[in-house]
C-alpha cells in the first residue's frame, strides 16, 4: 500500500483512488495478491469510519472486484466506446435526465471531470470550490 496509498492521509483516500490502485495492479500482480494486499486496507479504513474520521469505508467493495475477469490489456480497446463529441454527450446526458435530473447531471459530472461513477457519487458539497469553479 506504501507506495500507491500510503503516503495520502486516510480522510482523502477516495474510491476512485482505490479503483485506479489496483487497475494499476491488475497489469503487473496476481489477483490473490491484490486481494492480500486490499484486506489490510479495508481493516484500517473499517477503523477510521468507526473512530468517525471518514464516514464510509470506500475500499469496502473495492475487494470484491472480478480482479483480472473480462479485462483486455490490448492498448485503446476500449476506445470504441467513447463518445465522440460533446453534442453526443448531451444528447446521452438528455436521455439519462428523462427518468431523474440527477442521472443527467450524474453522466456530465462523470465525463466532464473525467471521473468514474463511484468518484461522482462520492462528490459533497464541500468538494466544489465555487469561486475558482474546481472540484
Amino acid at each position: 500500500m506504501l507506495p500507491a496509498l500510503g503516503h495520502i492521509r486516510v480522510a482523502k483516500i477516495t474510491a476512485g483512488m482505490i479503483d485506479r490502485t489496483i487497475d494499476a495492479w491488475e497489469a503487473e500482480h496476481s489477483a490473490s495478491t491484490i486481494k492480500n494486499s486490499i484486506a489490510p486496507l479495508v481493516r484500517v479504513l473499517d477503523e477510521a469510519v468507526r473512530d468517525d474520521i471518514i464516514s464510509i469505508n470506500p475500499a469496502k467493495h473495492r475487494a470484491r472486484r472480478n480482479l483480472g475477469k473480462h479485462v483486455t490489456h490490448t492498448t485503446g480497446a476500449l476506445r470504441q466506446y467513447a463518445l465522440p463529441d460533446l453534442s453526443t454527450l448531451q444528447k446521452l446526458a438528455t436521455a439519462c435526465g428523462k427518468v431523474h435530473q440527477s442521472y443527467s447531471d450524474h453522466v456530465m459530472l462523470a465525463a466532464l471531470l473525467a471521473a468514474r461513477g463511484s468518484e461522482v457519487a462520492g462528490l459533497r458539497a464541500g468538494d466544489v470550490d465555487w469561486d475558482n469553479r474546481i472540484v
